[in-house]
């Protein structure tokens, strides 16, 4: 009974810690809006950025550029569906999860997504997007496009390195997973990387945070953790 407290106590701790926010996207256009670097296409495909409307609540963020991870998923002008809004941070931590790959790979994408923020030309919108594409997508990697840009990446020494991963801080990106699509085309919409912060364009949403009930369960959580372990 003893162990059972402590799992329920730990269990109810991870639902408090749980960071999702339900928001509707409406992918409005492909740009030109400096200074995001768009509208970009290559090798017949669109990269970053992609403009969208967020809907949170009764609030509507306007003309926010999101970065596409899905290769091998479409969407069409004027969709709409709905996303869970996750932080970076937590799919990273595991309390949250993308369609694809583990966290640390999300954080891949962030700190490449990054690069693009810091500089927002269009020669880094679509190497930097290749880039986060092959590191979800097999066909992606094998599209000759990418391996040309990897290619160029490596020998120059500009892909990501253990250190420089872990100490990237990816604070203020965010990751929006679909729920379901809402349109007739059928099939599963794509997941988007956005950036809340500074220098990154047009803000969205901020990166979710508990609601009040959750912090009551984690609240509760910690209480319960406390009592098994003083007892």
């Amino acid at each position: 009974m003893k162990k059972l407290g402590t799992i329920l106590g730990m269990l109810i701790l991870v639902t408090g810690l749980a960071s999702a926010g339900t928001v509707t996207l409406k992918l409005t256009d492909f740009g030109p809006h400096a200074p995001e670097g768009g509208p970009n296409t290559s090798a017949g495909v669109y990269t970053y950025p992609y403009y969208f409307t967020i809907t949170v609540g009764a609030n509507n963020y306007t003309e926010v550029p999101l970065l596409c991870d899905s290769y091998d998923n479409e969407v069409w002008q004027n969709e709409t569906w709905q996303a869970n809004e996750y932080s970076i941070s937590s799919v990273v931590a595991g309390t949250d999860s993308g369609l694809f790959g583990s966290g640390n790979t999300y954080k891949e994408a962030a700190y490449y997504f990054s690069k693009i923020i810091a500089n927002p030309t269009s020669a880094n919108a679509v190497d930097y997007n290749w880039l986060i594409w092959g590191l979800f997508s097999a066909s992606a990697a094998s599209n000759s496009t990418y391996q040309s840009i990897y290619n160029n990446f490596q020998t120059n020494n500009l892909l990501v390195n253990p250190a420089d991963l872990t100490a990237f801080n990816d604070a203020g990106y965010v990751l929006y997973v679909p729920i379901r699509d809402t349109q007739s085309q059928g099939g599963v919409p794509q997941e988007y990387l956005g950036y809340s912060g500074p220098g990154g364009g047009s803000p969205g949403p901020p990166p979710p945070t508990p609601e009040p009930a959750s912090l009551a369960l984690l609240a509760s959580g910690l209480v319960a953790v406390a009592v098994k372990f003083r007892k």
